[in-house]
């Protein structure tokens, strides 16, 4: 399938919430999550820091700290044999200035080879601020940065709260370590609307992550929080998805249509 035609049916998919096949983790007490470090909960482990990722179980999400660090899901490691795979965040977070001095990257997925320090070559993604007023960005692969409008995220000043937005990765595996594929989607779950999309082509991630069958999702905390605050993540995604093959326009177009008449019913989270 032509890539363009896999990231749009994907897109469409996803915001139509149909395309997961394991239950989205929502760090709840009644999901056997308690108050404290991710790293201290079955099938998490907190590389780098144990304080950066806080759980508010009550509440139902994560608080993210300062710092770079990871929170790897062990609970299911991945096998690229047959079809992609997607990892997603849903998070939110307050903007404190409307212009930052630097460009940051603050809330990102990864594919790590296990417990150490083993990112997959430029495969961190993610969201971060852009030094343009209520400026945002896509960052990711080691060479793409794609602007995204404050407003786009629900952010027009300063103490203004951002919707609820969904960070996602899906990574396809290629012939070779120099030819995997990555597509990424960022939305805004409000509105139901696709603010960043884009496809990273003959990604290298090296012979180790070529022959591995353990891989695992990770969401990453990056080091400058410029601008933001009360940063959390509502929950967190990861697992496979067959993409089908399609010929035409018409699936998609008629898909796309339905995502307009339908309300996610997602309301801003109160901080």
């Amino acid at each position: 399938m032509h890539l363009r035609l896999k990231l749009l049916l994907l897109t469409t998919i996803l915001a139509l919430n149909i395309a997961a096949s394991a239950t989205p983790i929502h760090f709840t007490e009644a999901e056997g999550y308690r108050n404290g470090s991710i790293g201290d909960h079955r099938d998490w482990w907190a590389l780098h820091g144990t304080t950066e990722f806080q759980v508010d179980a009550k509440n139902g999400h994560v608080n993210f700290g300062s710092g770079n660090a990871f929170a790897i899901y062990t609970g299911e490691s991945v096998n690229f044999d047959s079809n992609d795979r997607v990892t997603y965040i849903d998070l939110q977070f307050s903007q404190t200035e409307e212009r930052v001095t630097r460009q940051t990257i603050f809330a990102a997925l990864a594919y790590l080879r296990d417990h150490s320090y083993g990112s997959i070559d430029t495969a961190v993604m993610g969201l971060g601020r852009s030094t343009r007023r209520n400026g945002y960005r896509f960052v990711g692969f080691g060479d793409i940065s794609d602007h995204i409008a404050g407003a786009d995220l629900g952010i027009t000043g300063d103490g203004d709260n951002s919707d609820i937005i969904r960070v996602l990765y899906l990574l396809s595996k290629g012939d070779t370590a120099e030819n995997w594929t990555a597509n990424y989607i960022i939305t805004n779950l409000n509105t139901n609307s696709v603010v960043a999309s884009g496809t990273r082509e003959m990604l290298n991630v090296g012979p180790k992550a070529q022959a591995d069958s353990s891989i695992f999702g990770a969401m990453n905390l990056g080091k400058q929080l410029n601008g933001i605050d009360d940063l959390q993540i509502i929950s967190y995604g990861s697992h496979y998805v067959s993409i089908p093959e399609v010929r035409s326009l018409t699936a998609i177009t008629l898909a796309f249509s339905l995502i307009t008449t339908m309300s996610l019913r997602r309301g801003r989270k109160q901080t």
